[in-house]
Formats: C-alpha cells, structure tokens, sequence
C-alpha cells in the first residue's frame, strides 16, 4: 500500500510538473513511468500463471527428535525472459513439528529454484506439512497488495499437491527401576531349575508350567535349564511362551488431555507404556496391550521386540479422542480376568469419567493400577522423567 501511494504521489507532481512548468518533459515521463507499470503488470501475470512448486522431505518416517530436512523448489511452467516475479511461500507445520522460520522465499526464473530448511520432528504421531499461503509480488512492488495478482486462492493447484504427512515413531525411554512398581514387576522374572514348575511371584504371574528349546547362541544364561539340561545331555532353555497366566494387560486410556502441556502428556502416557512393555519383554514377562483407534481396539502381543517395533508402528497413526464419554473408555477385558495377573492403564486424562469406567472394570474383578503424567485422584502412580528415565512414583 505504501509503494502505491508513492507511486500515486510521483505521478500527481509530475502532472503538475507538466501542466505548469515543462509538458514536454513531464508527460514524458508520465507515460515512460505509466508504460514501465504497464509492462510489470503484464509481466506479473505472466509469472504468476506460470508459477509452480514442489515440497519434498529426505524421510517421511521419523524417529521423535530426529531432523527432517524438507526441500520447497520452484519453477515455471512457461518460459520466464526477466523482471522476475518473487514468491513467498509460507508453510504450516502440525504441532508435532518445530522450526525456527517456516517462511522462505524463492523466486521464480528459467530454471528451477531451491530452498531446503530443516525441521525437528518434535513429538510423535501424524505430523504435516502443507503450503499455509504464496503472495507474489512484483519487481515495482505495486500489484502485491491486490489480492488477485497478489496472493493465490486456497483453491489453486499448489496447495491441493503439496502436503507432506510425516510419521514419527514414539521413543521408547529407559526405565527406571528406582520404584516400588518396577521392581514388582521385575520379581516376575526369577526362575528355579525345578524340571516341572517354576518359582514366580503369584501375585505377579499366576500359574505353573514352561516349555523348552534347544539352546542357542545369544541365550541368557539365566533361561538355562541346567538340571533338565544335565539329564538331557543337551542345553536347553525356557520358552517365553510359557509366561500364559503371567501376563500383564497394559491399557491405553484415548481420552485427550486439555491444557497447555497436553501433547506432552500424550506422549508420557504412550512411551511410558512402550517402556514398560519393553522392560517386561528383556525378562521375559509377556504382555498384551490395548489401544483404541478410530476402527475399534488393537490388541497386541507382546513377546519380542519386534512386536514392539509393530506397536510403535501403528501408533504413528493414533491420536487421542475429545470425547468425554465414559462408555467404551477402557476396552472389555473379561477375557483376561483369569489369563492375566496384572492391568496397567495409561491415561493423559485422568478425570471422574475414567473413575467410573474403571469402577465398571472393578465390578468384574479387575483392579488396574493407574499411571499418569498428571496428577489425578485416580492415580495410583504418576510418571516423571529423570535423566532421560522413565520412573514411576507412588501418589
């Protein structure tokens, strides 16, 4: 607007420059300034029909705090001859993703123009990465500020082609065996060599009974069977899959958090479960674990670290839910009254609806313990993070 007016104010005392002082000179260089305006108009238009652009990414799978180094290239689908019109594209990135400036500009020749910047896949799940608005503007500077051949409709071809969806894994954090809950987990693991039982925690595990394989390199020395071994002549260790009626259910609560740190305690909730599942896998304890998406619950296995890879997998696409109804909050878990000997619920709303969906889980004999990030009345645990480790701590 302020070129405008330059320009409006050059052109009013020119015109009076020619009508009271020389009219030669002075409607000269009102029509040679009216023909230059004229020609970067033309030109204007010009660049903007041809106007065309590219976003890419060196990976659209992505570990929580990796750097992604994201490409925009211009070009032009017709050739260019000069007065370059300049493009200032503006990009809109999803909260899971940081950068410094998501402004650049490029600017549109006869050959393609490259502007590469990185971003920081700052929390897990779905991130995006789309063109928010372009506004070209001219070599003068005078037709930006109109909106036709200033800025480009939401409508045009650019915007529908150019939106990255990124995938960021959760992390999976160490975890702390500096609590009360972890270490009742870990008794789990211990073993006796008696051939036909197995000493573990009742209160942790359930019933007796194992199967064997051979040995092979890469075993624990712990998961030796010395005294079948010794009868058998041969090495042989215990199966994981000999853990049924041991294994801990781990529930996701969907509810989403509200607040200022909600993402952050999404994302407690989800690698605080991941890191559990995964110190529960190193000793061999077995467990299942509920998430709900939008299809309904997935319930995974749990028995390798390959599965937990699957589940890390799949939680790239979660995301948690505004609904606030307490029906169908925890997942119907009857079937695993007998089969599990412990339930674990993840939540990053723990509020009255979740008290009374678990108080439903209660009637059918099933006491989960309660981690959240956030304290809560339902809590039974509250997870911090202390030097890069999970820990989970009595409320």
């Amino acid at each position: 607007m302020k070129t405008i007016l330059s320009y409006t104010s050059i052109l009013l005392l020119l015109l009076l420059y020619a009508l009271f002082l020389d009219a030669t000179s002075g409607f000269f260089v009102i029509i040679m300034i009216a023909a230059a305006l004229a020609l970067t108009a033309v030109l204007h238009i010009y660049a903007v029909i041809a106007f065309d652009c590219d976003i890419s990414a060196d990976n659209l799978l992505a570990e929580k705090g990796d750097d992604i180094r994201v490409t925009v290239r211009t070009h032009n689908r017709l050739p260019v001859l000069f007065l370059p019109t300049v493009f200032e594209i503006k990009l809109n990135l999803s909260e899971h993703l940081d950068c410094e400036s998501a402004v650049i500009s490029a600017t549109l020749a006869k050959s393609a123009k490259v502007q590469i910047f990185t971003i920081k896949a700052a929390y897990w799940g779905k991130g995006n990465i789309s063109i928010e608005s372009v506004r070209a503007v001219d070599v003068l500077g005078v037709f930006a500020a109109f909106p036709v051949l200033g800025r480009f409709s939401s409508k045009h071809s650019v915007f529908a082609k150019n939106a990255l969806n990124i995938k960021i894994f959760p992390s999976i954090p160490l975890l702390s065996t500096h609590s009360d809950f972890v270490r009742t987990l870990e008794e789990a693991s211990a073993f006796d060599d008696n051939e036909q039982s197995r000493e573990v925690s009742y209160a942790v595990t359930g019933f007796p009974g194992y199967e064997h394989r051979d040995y092979v390199p890469g075993d624990p020395l712990k998961r030796v069977n010395w005294k079948l071994s010794a009868k058998r002549d041969r090495l042989l260790v215990r199966k994981p899959e000999a853990f049924a009626g041991g294994d801990q259910v781990l529930v996701l609560d969907d509810a989403a958090p509200t607040g200022f740190k909600a993402l952050a305690h999404s994302q407690s909730a989800i690698e605080a479960m991941l890191a559990l599942a995964t110190a529960l896998t190193k000793h061999e304890i077995l467990c299942r674990t509920y998430v709900r998406f939008e299809s309904g619950w997935l319930l995974s296995n749990i028995q390798c670290t390959d599965d937990i890879e699957q589940l890390r997998f799949a939680l790239c696409d979660y995301s948690f839910s505004n609904d606030t109804r307490t029906h169908g909050r925890m997942p119907d878990l009857s079937s695993d009254v007998n089969s599990a000997s412990g339930f674990v619920v993840f939540t990053a709303r723990p509020d009255d609806s979740l008290y009374e969906a678990i108080e439903q889980l209660r009637q059918k004999g099933i006491i989960p313990e309660i981690a959240s990030a956030i304290h809560g009345s339902t809590n039974n645990w509250r997870i911090l993070e202390e030097n890069g480790e999970v820990v989970f701590a009595r409320v």
